[in-house]
């Protein structure tokens, strides 16, 4: 029987936080979801996409849609769409 090797340490990783001051034509936080109903694969697979300046409360852009349903759609195939989307709208509206 062998022992569990023991992590090795880390003082740069370990506890320690880092704050990092919001950039207001930069900085955004993005949520995304994607969904395959009724069934799962083979069912409508619809995504969400909404994405928030750090500076303000408002969303600066949010969307929903359905990419498709049948065969080779699943919850997977949606959550991969949205992501895709996101990173879409961010380099079609953010970065100039």
């Amino acid at each position: 029987m062998t022992k569990p090797r023991k992590a090795k340490n880390r003082p740069h990783i370990k506890g320690r936080k880092r704050h990092i001051e919001p950039n207001a034509k930069y900085d955004f936080y993005g949520w995304i979801d994607g969904g395959c109903a009724p069934c799962n694969p083979g069912g409508t697979c619809t995504i969400g996409v909404i994405l928030k300046s750090c500076a303000g409360q408002d969303a600066v852009f949010a969307y929903d849609k359905i990419i498709g349903s049948g065969k080779g759609f699943s919850n997977n195939v949606a959550e991969h769409a949205a992501m895709a989307e996101l990173l879409e709208i961010i380099a079609e509206n953010v970065v100039s």
